[in-house]
């Protein structure tokens, strides 16, 4: 539901980015809808949006884990969500703090 989206957001907010991420998976793991926002078989949905994936990105950043931020980009384009400025620059902060900007 919106609710996986408000609770991430929430966390974000809180810099929990380690519970970010365990959201996200655990929502993804009971079967909750990733991309297309409809109710499906796990009972649930998690618009998979810009804002989802730059918390995440963001998330993966802070916490040094770069090849996830990485990955969850990556996902995001597969997906056809469009990245904007927020996400770009997540994804380069997740980098630069790696080293590898």
């Amino acid at each position: 539901s919106g609710g996986y989206h408000s609770f991430m957001t929430a966390l974000s907010r809180r810099q929990q980015w380690s519970q970010v991420m365990e959201v996200f998976e655990l929502a993804r793991a009971q079967g909750v809808s990733m991309d297309d926002g409809g109710e499906n078989e796990g009972g649930g949905c998690l618009t998979a949006d810009t804002v989802v994936y730059t918390n995440l990105i963001t998330a993966c950043g802070r916490s040094y884990s770069v090849e996830k931020a990485l990955a969850y980009f990556q996902e995001m384009k597969d997906l056809g969500i469009h990245a904007d400025t927020v996400t770009y620059t997540a994804v380069i902060s997740a980098c630069q703090r790696a080293g590898l900007w």
